[in-house]
Parts: C-alpha cells; sequence; structure tokens
C-alpha cells in the first residue's frame, strides 16, 4: 500500500489569508455559513487550514468578501515553511518512483 503524505503549509496559509480577510471585511463565520451553504464546521476546517477548499469555493469565498482569489495567495513562506513543502514534494517524487 502506498503511503500518502499531507502538506498542510499552503492549505494553512491560504485559510489564515482567508481568515484575516474575512476579519478585516467584518464578516463572521456564520454570514460565510448563510452566503456559501458551506457547514460552519466545514468553514472551520478551511480557515484554520485543515481543509483543501475547491475553486468553486474559493470564488465563492472571494465574491462574498468582495477580493479576488489570488489575494488569498498573497503570502510569503518562512525558510522553515520552504523547507517543509520541499519535504513534501521529495516524499511525493519518492512514492510515485515505487
Amino acid at each position: 500500500m502506498k503511503k500518502h503524505y499531507k502538506n498542510t503549509v499552503l492549505a494553512e496559509k491560504v485559510g489564515s489569508k482567508i481568515e484575516e480577510i474575512r476579519i478585516a471585511k467584518g464578516v463572521t463565520q456564520e454570514r460565510l455559513e448563510e452566503l456559501t451553504g458551506l457547514d460552519l464546521r466545514q468553514i472551520g476546517r478551511i480557515l484554520r487550514g485543515e481543509s483543501n477548499p475547491t475553486i468553486s469555493t474559493l470564488e465563492i469565498f472571494a465574491t462574498i468578501l468582495d477580493s479576488e482569489i489570488v489575494d488569498f495567495f498573497n503570502f510569503k513562506l518562512s525558510e522553515s515553511e520552504k523547507f517543509n513543502l520541499t519535504k513534501f514534494k521529495e516524499a511525493q517524487k519518492a512514492q510515485e518512483k515505487k
């Protein structure tokens, strides 16, 4: 059985950026729930980086938050995050060779 590696660095960064914009715009998680139709728990998982939102979900969030999808990716990775991302990619490549 293949081992699957999960990388959360980018999901956490995107979720954190959405959360930052949500707070700046004064939109509650409950309001996101009403407007997106997503369960509040799912919204929380996305904002904490525990779940990867679809492109459609990002589009909905962007519309609600009067933002662009690219705004959710406007962040810098720390050196340790870059290292973790590189290790994740290496592990995936090694797994693909098996």
